[in-house]
């Protein structure tokens, strides 16, 4: 009976362990997903050739970069450091 106890609490613990993991893993690539909008947007706005682009791209680059921040807070919440991210082996994302 103890150990079918001990086993479900291992069980429970490395079910824990493994969705955190998928989180983080989850974080880190949706950072990389937005560095790479806000490397588009800066890239299409350089390249605006009008007024209405212009615009559309400013307010794209402030979207970018919100979303950024705000992963990067959730990443650093979640305890991911940037040695962490930057060793990490996720795969880039091309958009």
């Amino acid at each position: 009976m103890i150990n079918n106890k001990e086993n479900e609490l291992e069980n429970e613990q490395q079910r824990l362990l493994d969705q955190k993991e998928t989180l983080l893993k989850e974080i880190l690539q949706d950072i990389l997903v937005a560095k790479r909008e806000l490397l588009i947007a800066n890239q299409n706005f350089n390249f605006a050739d009008n007024d209405e682009l212009i615009d559309l791209y400013s307010y794209q680059i402030i979207v970018a970069q919100s979303k950024c921040d705000y992963l990067l807070k959730k990443a650093r919440d979640n305890g991911i450091s940037h040695s962490q991210f930057s060793s990490s082996n996720l795969q880039q994302v091309n958009l």
